[in-house]
């Protein structure tokens, strides 16, 4: 989305249409499994190891590698985890309907829930802490 008000701030058009392209080529190689290690880079930016972490649901994955572009942010909150093993991709319990509004509202409902059944003095800390 920022590609297209680029060119309004100055950016020359074919510098971000070059950009972009790397940017979705970089988001097709952080999703691939053909990739273990890319060495000094996993240390800084979201390579696939970093990212297959990031969508698995193995117990001790969730909620890590959060960084969009740089691993360093989760270095500097806490939410890095390297892959030690093989990641298990889907989730966590089964959804209750297939169906694609269900599935695009996904766990909002039961936030809602949980955050109205919450003491007041423990809502903040239902919205943004640990599912």
């Amino acid at each position: 989305m920022t590609g297209l008000w680029a060119p309004l701030l100055g950016v020359p058009p074919l510098v971000a249409a070059t950009l972009g392209i790397v940017g979705l080529m970089w988001g097709l190689v952080s999703h691939t499994s053909l990739v273990s290690s890319m060495g000094v880079f996993d240390l800084v930016l979201v390579t696939p190891t970093n990212h297959r972490v990031h969508h698995a649901s193995n117990p001790g994955y969730l909620d890590c590698n959060f960084g969009g572009g740089l691993i360093v942010w989760d270095r500097l909150f806490g939410t890095y985890v390297p892959e030690t093993e093989t990641p298990t991709f889907g989730l966590t319990h089964d959804s209750p309907s297939r169906g694609p509004l269900a599935i695009s509202v996904g766990g909002h409902p039961d936030l809602w829930r949980d955050l109205m059944a919450a003491a007041p003095s423990d809502r903040l800390a239902v919205a943004l802490g640990r599912p």
